[in-house]
């Protein structure tokens, strides 16, 4: 994987989180970025790909049912419903970031 394309989609979650529960916390987005990092989650993504799952991680960082929603993606894209460069990567990486969101969540960190 390119580091240039695990950068440039860490840095989309940290400057552009689409959930605006994430966008007004910036600590937050730092350490959503810190544990995304630590797991690798854009690894072995083109940068299509690693900018729409980084979309959608901050969509669902700011949700409720984040969890759930991101899991709900992950099985979505393994059916091919949807249209991926690395389908197999992409479920990986959604799956992961769920594990995240979920470790968030049992921490009590807002997200």
């Amino acid at each position: 994987m390119s580091s240039l394309v695990a950068n440039r989609a860490l840095r989309r979650v940290v400057d552009l989180p689409v959930s605006p529960a994430l966008a007004a916390d910036p600590a937050g987005r730092q350490r959503l970025h810190d544990q995304l990092y630590a797991a690798g989650l854009f690894e072995g993504l083109s940068w299509p790909d690693a900018a729409l799952v980084a979309d959608a991680v901050t969509a669902d960082a700011g949700r409720t049912d984040g969890v759930g929603a991101m899991r709900h993606r992950a099985r979505t894209v393994a059916v091919g419903r949807e249209t991926w460069d690395d389908r197999v990567s992409v479920v990986w990486a959604l799956t992961v970031a769920a594990d995240v969101l979920e470790m968030f969540g049992e921490t009590g960190d807002v997200m």
